[in-house]
């Protein structure tokens, strides 16, 4: 089964790093480098798993993730 994973990271080195792991297990990955970032990316298309770094420049993750828990769109997510 492949997914569509919303990558938040602000580090490259790990970005590359995941990104390179999932898809190689098939996965599609789109990445985001900061909160606003993040939550733009949510708004523009559909993502079944979203993985979320906590500290990052500009907020932090749990921003993030009680947006997508108080958005109906969005709760469904797996973060």
């Amino acid at each position: 089964m492949t997914y569509e994973v919303l990558l938040v990271e602000d580090h490259p080195m790990n970005r590359i790093l995941i990104r390179e792991v999932l898809e190689h297990r098939g996965h599609r990955v789109f990445e985001a480098v900061d909160v606003a970032d993040a939550l733009r990316r949510l708004s523009e298309r559909p993502y079944a798993i979203v993985l979320l770094d906590i500290q990052m420049p500009g907020g932090d993750g749990t921003t993030v993730l009680r947006h997508i828990r108080a958005t109906p769109e969005l709760s469904h997510l797996c973060v």
